[in-house]
């Protein structure tokens, strides 16, 4: 069984982010998926875990990367921000692009709110944010065992002394 972690939007909220980390528990590896995607060398620099970053709308010196394939325990991930695929209006050009990768997971950001639906047979997981000003925010955990891959969201205080 593996765990991956997965937060997006965090826009330089470090103290939720740390917080969100220590809640998920061990992890194999974390994925952040853009928004301040500069905070995934802060996270790796208070964490052992491999942490992979894609660029999002707010992202103007991250690693350039759009989007990256990622494989664990033999599920092939798409991360995404999810902005250049407007996934405010829908799934449709996000699904198209996961089936020309033959992607069984989607992992997207972009929009703050969480979701873990499957769209036609692919797994869409947004995290949620941890954005500055919110009361509250999320993180992700996807669970892999056996091939079948489960999402579940962690609560946490985003709006923390220190925060923004």
């Amino acid at each position: 069984m593996l765990r991956i972690g997965v937060l997006s939007d965090t826009h330089r909220n470090l103290p939720a982010t740390a917080l969100a980390i220590e809640k998920m528990g061990h992890v194999e590896a974390i994925v952040h998926l853009g928004d301040f995607c500069s905070d995934a060398d802060d996270i790796a620099a208070f964490t052992d875990v491999p942490v992979y970053a894609v660029d999002g709308n707010c992202d103007y010196e991250g690693p350039g990367l759009d989007e990256r394939l990622l494989r664990f325990g033999g599920v092939l991930m798409l991360a995404v921000h999810g902005h250049r695929y407007e996934v405010g209006q829908g799934y449709g050009r996000l699904l198209e692009r996961a089936h020309s990768m033959g992607a069984d997971v989607v992992l997207y950001g972009h929009t703050h709110r969480p979701a873990c639906l499957w769209v036609e047979d692919v797994l869409f997981f947004n995290p949620g944010h941890l954005f500055p000003g919110a009361e509250e925010g999320s993180c992700g955990v996807l669970t892999i065992d056996d091939g079948r891959v489960r999402g579940e969201f962690i609560k946490v205080p985003a709006k923390m002394k220190g925060a923004g």
